[in-house]
Order: C-alpha cells, then sequence, then structure tokens
C-alpha cells in the first residue's frame, strides 16, 4: 500500500501538478473560482441592457431618477452583449443628465443635413462632450500584468457602452475575431472594479517639468480611461461567442480653431469595414479643413496615428509628449468646457 501511494504521488508530481498548473494558467482558473464564490456569498446582477448597467453605476447621475446600485466588489453578467476593441471615450458621459442636455442642444447646431446631419463646430463639442467617441488602445500595465480595455454595448453603439478590462489571455480569446468580424456577441462576467491602468500612465508631462495637478486632470480626462470597469479575469467567463450583429465607433479629435483656440469634431464608423473607418478619417480633415482650422492635437486610436495629430496615444501613454507653451491655453480651454472638473 505505501509503494502504491508513493507511485500516485510520483505520478502527481510529475504529470498531474504540472499539467493542471498548466491548465491553470492558461484558464486563470484560481480568478475564475474566487469569482465564482464570490457570486455564492453576494449574487450577481445581470444586465441585458446598458442603460440599465449606467443607472446602477450612476445612480443620482443618470438622467432621469435613479439610485447607484454598483459598488467595487459586485459580480456583473452582461448578457449577450457586443463586444470590440474600441471603448467609449467618456464612460458613462452618454448617459447623464448633462450628456442627454448637451446632445438635445447640439440639435439646433446643424451645418446641414443631406445625405447625413453634419453639426456646426459649437454642435460637434455639444455631441463629444454629451458622451459621443470611441478610442482603441494597445494593451498596458507593468511587468508580465498587462490589460486590454474592450467595449460592450447592446445597442450597438460603442460611445454608450460599458468599458471591459481583460488581461491578455483572456483578450487572445477573442483577439482574432474581433480583427475579422469588429466585435463578437457574447455573456461577459466579471466584477465591477478599479481600473488597473492608473491615471498616473495616462498623464502627459512635458521632459523635466511637472505639470500643474489640473493639466494633468484635463489630459487624463481627454482620454476618459474610465477610473470604473468590468474586469473579466478567465476566459472561462467570456461564454457563448457568436458572431456580432455590428457595432458603430465614433472617431474624433481635438483640432486648433481660430475662432475658438480649439474645437472638437467626429465621425461614426463601422470597425467591421476598413473603408468605414478611413472615410471617417478622411470626413475629419475635411471638416477642419472647411472651417479654417490648424493641425489636429490628438489620435484617437493608439494602434494606427490616422491623423498625423501632434500628440499620439502612445505618446501620452508613455508620457513623451510636450506640452510646452500650450499648457495655460489648454488647461484654461478646458476649464471652459468643463472637462477638467
Amino acid at each position: 500500500m505505501p509503494q502504491d501511494s508513493s507511485i500516485g504521488k510520483n505520478v502527481i508530481d510529475r504529470v498531474v501538478g504540472p499539467l493542471f498548473g498548466a491548465i491553470s494558467g492558461y484558464f486563470n482558473l484560481p480568478a475564475y473560482l474566487r469569482l465564482r464564490w464570490a457570486e455564492i456569498k453576494r449574487g450577481k446582477k445581470s444586465y441585458f441592457h446598458e442603460d440599465e448597467y449606467w443607472r446602477d453605476v450612476l445612480g443620482g447621475d443618470f438622467h432621469v431618477p435613479s439610485v447607484r446600485n454598483l459598488t467595487d466588489g459586485c459580480v456583473v453578467d452582461l448578457q449577450q452583449f457586443e463586444l470590440s476593441e474600441w471603448f467609449p471615450r467618456a464612460p458613462g458621459s452618454f448617459w447623464t443628465k448633462r450628456g442627454y442636455d448637451l446632445r438635445m442642444e447640439a440639435k439646433d447646431e446643424v451645418e446641414f443635413m443631406r445625405p447625413f446631419y453634419v453639426h456646426t463646430p459649437r454642435g460637434k463639442q455639444a455631441m463629444i462632450e454629451g458622451g459621443i467617441g470611441t478610442l482603441r488602445l494597445e494593451p498596458h500595465g507593468s511587468g508580465d500584468v498587462k490589460y486590454k480595455i474592450l467595449g460592450a454595448t447592446s445597442s450597438g453603439n460603442l460611445s454608450c457602452g460599458v468599458p471591459v478590462v481583460v488581461p491578455l489571455n483572456v483578450y487572445e480569446k477573442v483577439r482574432d475575431r474581433l480583427l475579422q468580424e469588429g466585435s463578437v456577441s457574447a455573456t461577459i462576467t466579471g466584477v465591477y472594479a478599479s481600473l488597473p491602468v492608473s491615471a498616473k500612465e495616462m498623464a502627459l508631462e512635458a521632459a523635466g517639468v511637472e505639470l500643474p495637478a489640473a493639466v494633468k486632470s484635463w489630459i487624463v480626462t481627454s482620454y476618459y480611461v474610465p477610473r470604473n470597469c468590468v474586469l473579466v479575469e478567465s476566459i472561462l467567463l467570456i461564454e457563448n461567442v457568436r458572431p456580432g450583429l455590428g457595432v458603430k465607433g465614433a472617431a474624433w479629435s481635438v483640432y486648433e480653431s481660430p475662432e475658438r483656440d480649439y474645437g472638437w469634431t467626429y465621425a461614426s464608423f463601422d470597425p467591421r469595414k476598413d473603408e468605414s473607418l478611413n472615410r471617417a478619417v478622411r470626413f475629419l480633415n475635411e471638416y477642419v479643413a472647411q472651417h479654417g482650422a490648424g493641425h489636429f492635437l490628438t489620435e484617437f486610436d493608439e494602434k494606427t496615428m490616422r491623423l498625423n495629430a501632434e500628440w499620439s496615444i502612445s505618446d501620452v501613454v508613455a508620457q513623451k509628449a510636450k506640452l510646452g507653451s500650450r499648457a495655460k491655453s489648454i488647461l484654461d480651454w478646458g476649464q471652459q468646457i468643463g472637462v477638467s472638473d
């Protein structure tokens, strides 16, 4: 019997142990089991529509009277949401009372309506402040712990979707399909949590110069990396993956404006079609040229620099870009439109 026990132990040490270790590392089973245990202890909240999610996140800031029902650590189920590499530039802003009012104001700021609505610069600014705009970032983090930010939406409009943060092994489960199809439909389970990418990582600093806190705040909020998200730590927590029905992103930028110092513009695109994104970029260039503006200041895609802007998102993340003499004017402008609060 002792001999059998010893043989059994050797098999476990030499075969079963390493095998389970490899599987555990790949599937991130410890995180998966911790989440399931949290569900048993605390239950979970399931959402079929993004407005329900944002109602619970925003509470009193939601555009209709609501109560905040989500706190850090809550388990969240997003039922058959569309998942994309593009996430909202200003997560939750679309669903606030202020965001709603701004978009209503933009209805009166239209230059022409055919073949589609085109807003005046003032209208564009109101729409973007009202929550329109999407970003795509490369994975970020420190050491071996790197995360990717994705967007999840029930409506197909990524500007009003939910930021979902996944480690690289989880991203790899859906990466090829996201790149080929633009989006996938899936049930996503995660924890409502603080974003692993810190605000400090996104702060813009001139070389050798400590920028005022308010300037850093403007830069961070201008890219609107969400402070909270649905954190998905295991590939077992992305289930029922199916072809996506299609989503809508919004390319955007800040540009120099002869009339107002700085202006905003945006254009919608279909992430499934490269030509759609290229067409949106052409619109941004034509819009800025039509309004006699200068060059673009910001990019919206870290993967590919599309606007030949002064600041790429990579520069911002790596803290290599320089504000120089623009720091004060940008800070003043940011305070005027309320983005540095």
